[in-house]
């Protein structure tokens, strides 16, 4: 990279410092949401630990009840199933290994204890509206991207993308792990 083109950078993100470009995160209340949706985008690849959340949608009924809709990343344990994602040196040939499955979860209604954790989670998410300085000196893939959506308003967990997740990004996904099983 060159020299000026990192003395743009550094200029541009001094001169917006508090105009949203850089600056602190601001603290969303998201808990009036009608709609919440968790996607995860593929990337360079698919890096979800098995049996946990890959998608999740919370939708808010007319009798004003939650109604949680959830995927899961879960292991084939078929032996006869494999994906040739590797070429094996010794052989030159695939590598067998299991492939990951999405496994829907049937739908059902969130308990109160559930309800009352996610809205007052929700109720104070930190967001950074900015892009990130490094990332107008380079653009970086990580294996996924997950994204959180409440109505309209999407917020990305990749770094390069914004707005994007706060201190709050790991709480918000350990709370949609937690519903597997809730």
């Amino acid at each position: 990279m060159s020299l000026s083109r990192l003395a743009v950078v550094l200029t541009v993100a001094n001169v917006c410092n508090g105009c949203g470009f850089i600056g602190l995160p601001v603290v969303r209340d998201f808990s009036d949401f009608e709609e919440f949706e968790f996607t995860v985008l593929k990337a360079l690849g698919i890096c979800r630990p098995l049996e946990s959340v890959y998608a999740a949608k919370i939708q808010k009924d007319e009798d004003g009840d939650y109604v949680l809709n959830i995927s899961v990343f879960d292991d084939i344990s078929d032996d006869e199933v494999y994906c040739a994602q590797t070429i094996d040196p010794a052989r030159d040939e695939p590598a067998r290994a299991p492939c990951p499955v999405l496994r829907k979860l049937p739908a059902r209604t969130m308990t109160d204890s559930k309800v009352e954790e996610m809205l007052d989670l929700f109720s104070r998410v930190h967001v950074e509206p900015w892009i990130n300085a490094p990332c107008l000196l380079a653009v970086t893939y990580p294996c996924e991207i997950p994204r959180l959506m409440w109505d309209d308003y999407m917020v990305s967990f990749f770094y390069c993308e914004y707005p994007r997740i706060g201190v709050d990004g790991v709480a918000i996904l350990e709370f949609l792990d937690s519903l597997r099983t809730d």
